[in-house]
């Protein structure tokens, strides 16, 4: 089972494609992406900024369940 673990306060969640993007809030700077059929589960502890349509996706792909 492949897990993500997300902690890194004040970034931004995103996705475009099939791809999670993870920003600065504050700059808009990518961090990291990361292939959405990697995984399995997300874990996302602390200050982390997504839409209500990210979760929405997220829970359309199986995620949350």
């Amino acid at each position: 089972m492949t897990t993500l673990f997300i902690d890194r306060r004040n970034s931004e969640l995103s996705f475009d494609s099939d791809t999670l993007i993870f920003s600065e809030k504050e700059t808009g700077a990518k961090i990291a992406s990361v292939p959405i059929k990697l995984l399995e589960r997300i874990c996302i502890h602390g200050s982390i900024y997504l839409s209500a349509s990210l979760l929405g996706k997220l829970g359309d792909l199986g995620f949350g369940y």
